[in-house]
Order: structure tokens, then C-alpha cells, then sequence
């Protein structure tokens, strides 16, 4: 994957070089379609016509673009003028198109900023967004190579997106926060305690002291951890 990395990053900078300039920012929606069309082919490796759906009608309104792999659509492209920023509204709208057509995810863009929102079919229906970059920044730009590499034909092909995605909800801080609720974690906080004080402490006083550190933004000088590799 890691040369799969590099080489979005190298297709990033050069639509960066050719897209991203300053006579470039006050594009109209029409024009920065042309921008979005060269990013879905040249950076992220989709086929025009094939993969590419352009105008797609979904219950009487059309998206922008739909990606569709193997004829199963995967993502909504929705595109706003390079001259505006990114507003809530305009996902929301996005959000409407994939939750009626039963697709996961929605990239928005307007050429320079990039962001991508999971769709959550809960009732009612939410998202997430899961990541946004502004490629107008080059101090940016090697780390969205990265995430923005999982958007590619390539890794949708071989559903490095969702797990991505999986891995990521999975250590949201809901989720964290039920582990450390649990009675082996606050019996072994207790214990280390133990061993570092030889005071004893109460569930009542463990779970009141995990609940701050999970509330406030705690500043402390953590140990780096040991990478297993």
C-alpha cells in the first residue's frame, strides 16, 4: 500500500501545481466540475463513463457524481463553486442523495478542500465526517496522501475504505469510554494504585476519576508507548 501512498501524493501535487492557483480560486460550480473531473481520474484512478456517473438522478433531484464500482454505486461526489466555502447545508443535501439511494459515503469538494462523510443508517439517519484536507496547504498535503489514497479505485476495490472506517469507530471516544467503564479495567486501576500507594480504592472513586479524564482535556506528559511490530 505504501507505494499506492506515494503515488496518490505525487497526483495530488500535480493537480495541486496545476489546479490549486490563485487565478483558479473564483471558478464558478461549472468550472470547478472540470477540476473534480481530473481528480477522480488522475488522482484517484476512475475510469470516465465506466466508473464516473455524472447528473445522477436519485428520486427526482441528481448528484453531481457517483462513483460506481462493479455496478454497485459507493460514493456520492457532491461539488460546490472552488469560489465558496463548505457549509453544512451542503452536505446535509449530499447526505439526503446517499441515504435515498442506499450509498455509504459522501465526498465533498470544491476543488481545493476535500471532505468525506460516512452515512449512518440509523433513525434518523446521520453522518460522521471522517476526515477533511485542504490541499491548498502544502504543509497538508503528505498527510492527506494517505486518507485520500483510500478513495482511490484501487482501495475501493479492495474495501480498504470500510475497514478504515471500521478501525476508526472503533476507537471513537464512546466506544473507548465503555472499555475503561468495564469491572476488569477499574480492578486493574485499582491494583496499580495499590501497588504505587499502598492505598486502597473504591469502584465509586476509580469510576468518578475515569470520568473526569474522559470529560476534560487532561495535560500530562504521557510515556511513549512500546510499538510491537
Amino acid at each position: 500500500m505504501d507505494k499506492s501512498i506515494k503515488h496518490t501524493e505525487k497526483c495530488i501535487r500535480e493537480y495541486r501545481k496545476k489546479y490549486l492557483r490563485d487565478e483558479h480560486k473564483d471558478l464558478d460550480e461549472a468550472s470547478t466540475r472540470m477540476m473534480i473531473n481530473h481528480f477522480l481520474v488522475d488522482v484517484l484512478g476512475y475510469q470516465e463513463l465506466t466508473d464516473i456517473k455524472t447528473e445522477y438522478r436519485i428520486k427526482g433531484a441528481y448528484a453531481d457524481y457517483v462513483i460506481e464500482i462493479n455496478k454497485r454505486q459507493k460514493i456520492i461526489v457532491e461539488v460546490k463553486a472552488r469560489r465558496l466555502n463548505l457549509a453544512p447545508q451542503h452536505i446535509r443535501q449530499a447526505c439526503d442523495y446517499g441515504a435515498n439511494e442506499g450509498i455509504d459515503w459522501v465526498l465533498l469538494s470544491n476543488g481545493c478542500v476535500f471532505e468525506l462523510y460516512k452515512i449512518i443508517f440509523s433513525k434518523p439517519v446521520d453522518n460522521k465526517k471522517f476526515f477533511s484536507w485542504d490541499l491548498s496547504d502544502l504543509a497538508q498535503i503528505k498527510s492527506a496522501s494517505e486518507q485520500i489514497y483510500l478513495l482511490s479505485k484501487k482501495s475501493i476495490e479492495k474495501d480498504h475504505l470500510d475497514v478504515a472506517w471500521q478501525r476508526y469507530s472503533e476507537l471513537s471516544t464512546t466506544k473507548l469510554a465503555k472499555i475503561l467503564y468495564q469491572d476488569k479495567v477499574v480492578k486493574m486501576i485499582k491494583s496499580q494504585l495499590r501497588k504505587a500507594t499502598g492505598l486502597s480504592f473504591k469502584d465509586s472513586e476509580v469510576y468518578s476519576a475515569l470520568e473526569r479524564v474522559i470529560r476534560d482535556e487532561v495535560e500530562v506528559d504521557l510515556p511513549k508507548p512500546k510499538l510491537v511490530k
